[in-house]
Formats: structure tokens, C-alpha cells, sequence
């Protein structure tokens, strides 16, 4: 998919179960994590619903671990 494409998706509030971003631009992958960060939940849903790993301190069983988790009260549950 392009990246406007993505980003007009978002906008709909369309969110797909997994994006993969990667590319020689870098900016391109922040602006659409930064969008789903911001607007994926709300924020009295973000406490529970969200986590944010970084790569140099993970595995990925707990990226796994983190997917799997079921949303709380949201209707649904964001890794990044």
C-alpha cells in the first residue's frame, strides 16, 4: 500500500490488524505509528490497551505476549 493510501484509511478510523513499516524514509513509518499512537484509543483507553516496546529491549515472545493480550474495556489492543 502507499503511504497516502494508509493514512486516509486511518483518517476513516480503519484500522488494520498489523502494518509492517519499513522503507529508505524513515519519516514516513513515524508519521503513521505516531497517528495510530495518538488515535487508535482514547486516552482514559491508552493506560490499559497500549504498549510500546523497543526493539534493544525485547524478544519477540513478548512482542507475541503483548499482542495477545485481549483488549480492557477498548475495542482493541495497540503494540507498537
Amino acid at each position: 500500500m502507499k503511504f497516502e493510501d494508509i493514512v486516509s484509511q486511518l483518517e476513516k478510523g480503519q484500522f488494520a490488524q498489523v502494518y509492517v513499516l519499513m522503507g529508505d524514509e524513515p519519516w514516513y513509518a513515524d508519521h503513521i505509528t505516531n497517528y495510530i499512537a495518538r488515535h487508535a484509543l482514547k486516552d482514559e483507553e491508552k493506560d490499559f490497551n497500549q504498549t510500546t516496546l523497543y526493539g534493544n529491549d525485547i524478544s519477540a515472545v513478548d512482542i507475541v505476549h503483548a499482542a495477545r493480550r485481549y483488549p480492557m474495556m477498548a475495542p482493541r489492543q495497540v503494540v507498537i
